[in-house]
């Protein structure tokens, strides 16, 4: 490659949106960025499309339900008197 290829235009996009080459590539592209959305602590309301509010909802999930997996694991097997 030369390296006029190599050096960062200096018009370079910065805030674009990235569109991957498939549909099933950029769905679970959206439900990345809401996946890191809900990980970052933003709310729902951040969330610009369905998928990456499917992915928010996914990754809320997922934590609940590691949560209660934990407090599964470690509540005591005996009984109340």
């Amino acid at each position: 490659m030369s390296e006029s290829m190599l050096a960062v235009h200096p018009h370079a996009v910065k805030h674009g949106r990235f569109v991957a080459a498939t549909e099933e590539g950029q769905v679970e592209f959206e439900r990345q960025v809401g996946r890191n959305l809900y990980r970052r602590g933003k709310p729902l309301s951040e969330c610009r499309s369905d998928d990456m509010a499917a992915g928010w909802i996914a990754a809320e999930r997922a934590g609940a339900d590691a949560y209660y997996r934990c407090m599964k694991a470690q509540a005591s097997t005996s009984e109340v008197m």
